[in-house]
């Protein structure tokens, strides 16, 4: 009764006047991100030839630096999952932002073949819960026939992010070194995950939304709880992950396009 009452006295606070639209304030959060995400994995392979002379690395060297984000990355996809299942979207992202964003930063500072293969699995350790609490923030942000736009609005930010911040990354480095482009680049993130706790709210904690878009939003969320209550998570969902062909499709052309995006 205690929690009903709450959440009528809070439905009373919400403007009534007009359906806003504070899910397309959101999705411009998560698209940003996403940018800044990119822009973190990919910050290597400009700064890759000034930094592969000064620490005297080898072409063998400097491949294992550009794959060690995906050993772990890759590796935890699935943890990073469950993570975001347990933990509020608002608190683990800035978590992993700046923990990400530190070891980017990090990088400016290190001297050898090691610490750097050392800094770029770290960047792959908390950035893999990072798509899954994407497509959470959708599923909770945005009503079922909007979410495929939404999820296509936000993935276009990797490559708007690899297609317009490359030559702004390239002047940074002329400006402050390989270095100061590291720096640089986890200052930002960091600067953006006090930014994101500042503005990110779920739906029901959302202090402007209306109490249109929140009925909106309630009305699926409610249905959603209930199937997850009947689905726990368990390793019999390993099973039905990998049993069926239709999803290896998935799997494979997904794989054939990472590869074509990392290698091109």
């Amino acid at each position: 009764m205690a929690t009903q009452s709450n959440a009528a006295g809070r439905d009373d606070n919400l403007p009534s006047a007009g359906n806003t639209k504070k899910r397309f304030q959101i999705l411009l959060l998560i698209f940003i991100t996403v940018v800044i995400n990119y822009m973190d994995r990919t910050n290597i392979s400009v700064a890759a030839s000034a930094l592969s002379e000064e620490l005297s690395l080898t072409s063998v060297q400097i491949g294992l630096v550009f794959s060690a984000f995906g050993w772990t990355y890759s590796i935890l996809q699935i943890p990073g999952g469950i993570a975001v299942d347990m933990v509020k979207a608002r608190f683990l992202y800035p978590f992993i932002l700046i923990a990400w964003s530190i070891a980017t930063l990090v990088q400016g500072f290190i001297s050898s073949f090691t610490a750097l293969i050392g800094c770029r699995m770290v960047i792959g350790v908390f950035e893999a819960p990072s798509y899954p609490c994407n497509n959470k923030i959708v599923t909770s942000w945005f009503p079922e026939n909007e979410r495929a736009s939404a999820i296509a609005v936000y993935t276009s930010g990797q490559f708007i992010g690899l297609a317009f911040l490359m030559p702004l990354l390239v002047v940074i480095q002329n400006y402050f070194g390989w270095r100061g482009l590291f720096v640089i680049s986890g200052l930002i993130g960091i600067l953006w995950a006090l930014i994101w706790y500042t503005f990110y709210r779920d739906p029901k904690d959302h202090p402007t939304i209306s109490k249109q878009e929140l009925t909106l939003l309630t009305d699926q969320s409610v249905k959603k709880e209930a199937d997850t209550d009947k689905a726990k998570i368990n390793f019999d969902n390993l099973k039905v992950a990998f049993g069926h062909r239709k999803l290896w499709g998935i799997y494979i052309g997904q794989f054939c396009l990472g590869g074509a995006l990392i290698f091109s």
